[in-house]
Formats: structure tokens, sequence, C-alpha cells
């Protein structure tokens, strides 16, 4: 579970925070 999160967090940063919404914060 917490491995999804984190892989998601990952791909987010490495993305670029463009996204807040995506990011869940």
């Amino acid at each position: 579970m917490i491995t999804s999160t984190t892989r998601k967090d990952l791909m987010v940063v490495n993305m670029g925070p463009h996204h807040p919404s995506m990011h869940g914060v």
C-alpha cells in the first residue's frame, strides 16, 4: 500500500509539481 503511494509521489516529482490536484495535497 505504501509502495503505491511512494511510486505515485516519485512520478509526480519526476514530472514536476505542476499538478497539485493529482498529488492529493
